[in-house]
């Protein structure tokens, strides 16, 4: 994100992941991860066909620390974990009697602020000068697992534009 005098703002949350991972026949299905520029990932899904009895949630964190591994709940169907600089990996499994399911792996990365404490409100950049709105949004590991940004939400000038050679 660039501000008006082509100072580069910060970098947006990435998303990246491991397409095809799912197995086994309690698979939990529409699982999202956003992180909103912060250390946590908040994550959601939905239950297998059938409930589920358990879930372990695995915290992979891609800076060399030790992997945690988070039982939860079989009602459990959101859950809150810090994700390291580097950025963190969160395989699920689901338990249902003696059937089990594992997940696709998506994995964050915060974004970075450059911005100085006067430039910031509440931890968020102060963009003063509104023009083209712009949004995006991606499901990197069902698109084959590239990076991208990750509920990036803004506005750019012209100007901005301009000296992104857009």
């Amino acid at each position: 994100m660039l501000d008006g005098s082509s100072s580069v703002l910060g970098l947006s949350d990435l998303l990246c992941g491991m397409a095809g991972q799912q197995a086994g026949t309690a698979i939990p299905g529409s699982f999202a991860l956003t992180l909103n520029q912060t250390a946590t990932a908040t994550m959601t899904w939905t239950t297998p066909a059938g409930g589920a009895d358990s879930y372990l949630l695995q915290r992979i964190p891609l800076d060399g620390t030790p992997i945690d591994n988070v039982p939860l709940a079989g009602g459990a169907i959101t859950a809150g974990e810090a994700v390291t600089a580097a950025g963190t990996c969160f395989p699920r499994i689901a338990f249902q009697a003696a059937a089990f399911g594992t997940s696709d792996v998506p994995c964050g990365v915060p974004g970075v602020s450059t911005l100085g404490a006067k430039a910031t409100r509440n931890g968020k950049a102060k963009i003063t000068r509104l023009a083209r709105p712009w949004r995006t949004h991606c499901n990197a590991w069902r698109a084959g697992g590239s990076l991208c940004p990750l509920q990036v939400s803004g506005t750019e000038s012209a100007n901005d534009r301009r000296a992104a050679g857009r």
